[in-house]
């Protein structure tokens, strides 16, 4: 099967160490060629809340499409105990982004 070289981020403001660890450990489980960069926290930019966040950069590749990509991010979320209705308290447990797949670019990533 075709890979498809993958960048993506996770962040979280709440619980972070804990939520990072373990959508690290559910993502490595999905994706067993992941590498991760060195975690970093970060002010949050233009968000209700002013707690940092905690984010950290991979690579993988994957023979999965992007939006089962996503669908799966999504569903990782969730059990990181992500609920749509927080976000507008500023509470982010995990947020997952696909940065790139292949050679699209589908979100910057979001620190410098």
């Amino acid at each position: 099967m075709k890979q498809t070289h993958c960048t993506l981020c996770i962040g979280s403001n709440t619980e972070a160490e804990k939520n990072v660890a373990k959508a690290r450990t559910l993502l490595t489980a999905l994706l067993p060629d992941i590498r991760w960069e060195e975690a970093r926290w970060t002010e949050p930019v233009d968000f209700p809340n002013p707690a940092l966040f905690l984010n950290q950069l991979a690579t993988f590749s994957t023979s999965l499409s992007c939006d089962e990509v996503r669908h799966r991010f999504k569903e990782i979320e969730r059990q990181c105990g992500r609920q749509s209705e927080e976000k507008a308290q500023g509470i982010v447990r995990m947020d997952i982004d696909l940065l790139t797949y292949g050679e699209d670019t589908l979100k910057k990533v979001p620190f410098a």
